[in-house]
């Protein structure tokens, strides 16, 4: 299992189409593939045209007990699931917060999948915070479309210097032109 999380501080760049394309890609080209929307907005999840079964908790996703195959859903392509965002997802830092383990957390329930996908794409909501931490330590990609303005170079040297200061690998981190 390779897990991409597409990433940017900055919106507009095109990080939610390159991640559903990316993952629609894989799909297609015969790769057990999974898409988490994490962002509350669920622009990817709306693309996909799923809602989420249920409400979704997000303890069952991230706490100590957490089962993501039960929220886990089929998309009309073959090889192609989704974890579709709620609006509930905004708590996400929250609860990483409260974890005693949450710096590994998202990569400890992500093992559960790993004879599941081959790959799995994450759509990271903006903000560098805990679940950021926790998003770029489970992946092992970051993927950061970075469009040619000034603002787009700041964002990348702010996430940089991020990764510095938590010590995370900065090989992970490779820029794209969307």
């Amino acid at each position: 299992m390779f897990t991409f999380a597409l990433f940017n501080l900055k919106g507009g760049v095109g990080k939610t189409a390159s991640c559903v394309n990316f993952a629609y890609l894989a799909a297609k080209d015969g790769y057990k593939t999974l898409l988490w929307d994490i962002d509350p907005q669920g622009a990817t999840s709306f693309y996909y045209k799923v809602k989420p079964k249920n409400k979704v908790v997000i303890r069952d996703l991230v706490g100590k007990d957490a089962e993501l195959a039960n929220s886990i859903m089929s998309t009309e392509y073959e090889n192609l699931d989704i974890i579709p965002a709620d609006i509930t997802a905004k708590a996400f830092d929250t609860m990483i917060d409260e974890m005693r383990t949450s710096k590994k957390r998202l990569a400890s329930v992500l093992k559960q999948l790993k004879s599941e996908y081959h790959f799995i794409f994450i759509d990271c909501p903006p903000g560098l915070s805990s679940l950021a931490e926790n998003i770029f330590n489970a992946a092992d990609i970051v993927l950061m479309p970075i469009i040619p303005t000034t603002l787009s170079v700041r964002t990348y040297h702010m996430v940089k210097d991020f990764f510095k200061e938590k010590e995370i690998d900065q090989k992970k981190m490779t820029c794209f032109l969307p």
